[in-house]
């Protein structure tokens, strides 16, 4: 394993984010090790997962999986942690917030719940309101939002739903729906990523029997599949995990438990995989993040076995960029990463309380 040599540079950052509503943070410094930013967890071993980060207004939010007492959303004030929001929003069976993004300087946050996904947005500085008037939109079944995307002044998000996967569309507020339930397969259960590229909705979708990706031009609901149904040629190929645009093209991560995840390219006409199954690791059995950070590009991995790893591509392909899991393998998903204030940061998922990592 080859592992990326420590730099201090400034260079121009460019984030293009799968559905996370990361921003441009202007340069970004490049530290010489991996440090841990937070208390384990945040203070609350109940919060195990770290599955989205975003900047708003130029601060460092944090969301958390809590299983049982309700996602939070921390802000990084200073050197310290604030929680801003009341856990699962007052609702424990919001138990995670999957993504956040931001929209009219507003950040909207979605959860997942058993009896109905919620979304929310807040001004940074009043109350926070749900912008869903009905549990999982139509149906309950509507268990999560796995992901959100805006394009075009519009807020696109894709739901998890064992009759089906939705994609709907939040447009002067009001929502809709703009595609059929598991865009006509029953199998499609989740949007598990969703990017707008090329001004186009891009939607990853989980398939126990091989994932698919569709596109929709301009989020106006007429839906194609890209990759003619083959699952990127290989059939445990399960979910497109994440999604990101660099240098003007599209890389989707995938989930393989059996091989090894893989990322694939498209420039609008054709696919390229950019990698060896699961970089050489079967045990990176998913690509949780892929980010596009001061020109270069970042993919993060599920790996149980020795913990979550970075990798960054460069003109010598991919290598390592840190210690697998932060030196544990109990740091077993790196589920977001995002540049905060030029620092390199990101979120990883612990039995023992989620943690936040920046390289400085």
């Amino acid at each position: 394993m080859r592992f990326y040599p420590a730099l201090i540079l400034m260079i121009v950052l460019i984030i293009s984010a799968a559905g996370c509503g990361t921003k441009d943070e202007g340069t970004i410094v490049y530290g010489s090790t991996w440090r841990q930013d937070n208390v384990n967890g945040f203070g609350s071993t109940n919060n195990l997962h770290a599955p989205s980060m975003i900047i708003f207004q130029e601060t460092l939010y944090v969301s958390t999986y809590n299983p049982a007492t309700g996602a939070t959303i921390q802000e990084k004030d200073g050197t310290n942690w604030v929680q801003v929001n009341i856990d699962g929003f007052g609702d424990s069976n919001n138990v995670d917030i999957r993504s956040m993004v931001v929209l009219n300087n507003e950040l909207y946050a979605a959860t997942t719940n058993g009896n109905g996904c919620q979304v929310w947005k807040w001004d940074g500085t009043n109350a926070w309101t749900q912008v869903t008037t009905t549990a999982g939109f139509e149906s309950a079944n509507n268990s999560s939002v796995n992901c959100m995307v805006v394009l075009n002044g519009a807020l696109f998000a894709g739901t998890e739903n064992t009759g089906g996967c939705q994609v709907w569309k939040y447009d002067a507020g009001a929502w809709t729906k703009i595609n059929v339930n598991g865009f006509g397969l029953p199998d499609n259960i989740a949007v598990d990523s969703i990017s707008a590229y090329a001004n186009t909705i891009i939607a990853g979708v989980r398939n126990k029997n091989g994932c698919h990706i569709y596109r929709s031009p301009g989020g106006g609901g007429l839906w194609t599949e890209i990759r003619s149904n083959d699952s990127f040629g290989n059939i445990n190929n399960i979910s497109v995990t994440a999604m990101g645009i660099h240098n003007a093209n599209l890389f989707c991560g995938l989930e393989n438990s059996v091989t090894g995840s893989q990322v694939w390219m498209w420039n609008t006409l054709s696919w390229t995989q950019m990698d060896s199954a699961g970089f050489g690791y079967y045990s990176n059995r998913k690509i949780c993040s892929i980010q596009s950070i001061g020109g270069n590009l970042y993919a993060t991995t599920m790996n149980t076995v020795t913990g979550g790893q970075i990798w960054n591509y460069t003109l010598n392909g991919w290598v390592t960029y840190g210690q697998n899991g932060f030196g544990t393998a109990a740091n077993y998903a790196l589920h977001s990463l995002v540049s905060n204030g030029g620092v390199l940061t990101a979120g990883v998922d612990n039995d023992g309380g989620c943690r936040v990592y920046s390289y400085r």
